[in-house]
């Protein structure tokens, strides 16, 4: 591992090739960069420092989860982390200026708002309608939330990009209590964090003005697309296909009935 150069560091994870490691547009004075992956050799690619995954698991997806939801476990010797999926690349001074301008201010968690739902429970009908996940296991966290007593429409962010004080101890009890939840339930970390905020009584603050998302943000690039193989677009149609027959054979077409969300 290299020596540490700043206490503040932008991070990635790369698994199964679904994106190339680019180099950003722009790079941010002040803080390291660290991409996770098992994919390529240690050292270093262009600004990036590669590092081994430190986590074993049989489901790619989960695994490149770990880091992301995880850094006070992955990055402990940083401050503040900033998550960047793969495919996003930050291209001028405007976000390292809005996260410095956060850290001053002592920000623990800053995200974006999803820039068209408020609510897990729209969420996970659209995973559903989409063939994201199967039936029977967004419905068993959608029957979890509901167990619990979680409201609709009680705000939704995009996990895209994420800024935190990891090392905080409150950021660390959120991180772990996200994890735990995403383990148990659904591969599709959005249908999990808004319900631990709601149980830990915490808000983050908002990294871009409203209606922003990191995906129409001019000071974001969006650098690469997972792009699914042929067999992998087939079975999730066929999943999509297998979801929305389960709802008619219920008998309870209306997604929102079932979900319960108003």
């Amino acid at each position: 591992m290299e020596p540490l150069k700043n206490n503040k560091v932008i991070y990635t994870c790369l698994v199964g090739g679904y994106d190339p490691l680019t180099q950003p547009g722009y790079v941010a004075e002040g803080f390291d960069y660290v991409c996770f992956t098992n994919d390529l050799p240690e050292g270093r690619s262009g600004i990036w420092q590669i590092r081994p995954i430190p986590f074993t698991c049989d489901d790619p997806t989960r695994l490149s989860r770990f880091v992301k939801l995880n850094p006070h476990v992955a990055l402990p010797e940083y401050e503040y982390s900033f998550w960047t999926d793969a495919c996003l690349s930050i291209n001028g001074p405007a976000i390292p200026e809005r996260l410095n301008e956060l850290i001053s201010a002592g920000t623990l968690i800053a995200q974006v708002r999803h820039p068209d739902l408020d609510c897990i429970y729209d969420d996970a009908l659209l995973c559903m309608q989409l063939g994201n996940e199967s039936y029977h296991k967004l419905k068993r966290q959608v029957d979890f939330l509901k167990r619990e007593g979680y409201p609709a429409h009680n705000g939704l962010y995009e996990n895209n990009v994420m800024l935190r004080q990891h090392n905080n101890p409150q950021v660390k009890a959120i991180s772990e209590a996200w994890w735990a939840l995403y383990i148990a339930y659904s591969k599709r970390d959005q249908l999990s964090l808004c319900y631990v905020y709601w149980k830990h009584g915490f808000s983050p603050e908002l990294l871009l003005p409203e209606p922003y998302c990191a995906r129409n943000y001019p000071g974001f690039t969006l650098s690469g697309s997972h792009r699914l193989t042929l067999v992998k677009r087939v079975k999730r149609r066929a999943l999509s296909a297998f979801n929305n027959w389960m709802l008619i054979a219920t008998g309870k077409g209306n997604f929102k009935n079932i979900f319960g969300c108003r």
